[in-house]
């Protein structure tokens, strides 16, 4: 039986999954990767580097792992979450809450541009419109921008 992260953790599978993650989000305009938890950290960290992109991880409300900080990083001015899936969107939103409290390069609160999920696009078809999610795009079902 498969586990749950092993599009992340098998090294086979992660490649092709960092492989195709980049195939999609190169035709977006973004400088940041944000993420949250162990689903957003095990492919985040390793798109934001091949990308060459900054990496900012938001934590949820109870974790206090060595830090008493909600954001470590920094976020640019777009940015793109990178998780394994939507159930609810509270992870989501989580992260835009806490990104659009604070000021981007430009001197506004960052832009989100969209969601990238690893895990099973089948699933963001069941879960689109069933979420708690306003104004979120889903990169890996969104047709590519006309002026990438």
């Amino acid at each position: 039986m498969a586990a749950w992260f092993d599009n992340a953790i098998d090294c086979r599978r992660r490649d092709d999954t960092v492989r195709d993650a980049i195939h999609t989000l190169r035709k977006y305009d973004f400088d940041t990767i944000a993420v949250c938890g162990v689903s957003g950290l095990l492919l985040g960290p390793i798109l934001a580097y091949e990308m060459g992109k900054r990496l900012v991880v938001v934590r949820k409300k109870d974790d206090s792992s060595h830090s008493c900080s909600m954001i470590e990083g920094y976020c640019g001015d777009k940015y793109v979450i990178v998780d394994d899936l939507i159930a609810s969107g509270a992870t989501v939103n989580l992260i835009r809450q806490h990104l659009a409290s604070g000021l981007a390069t430009n001197g506004s609160p960052p832009e989100c541009v969209g969601f990238y999920g690893y895990y099973d696009t089948a699933y963001y078809l069941e879960r689109k419109g069933k979420c708690d999610l306003v104004g979120i795009n889903f990169l890996n079902l969104c047709p590519a921008p006309s002026n990438a």
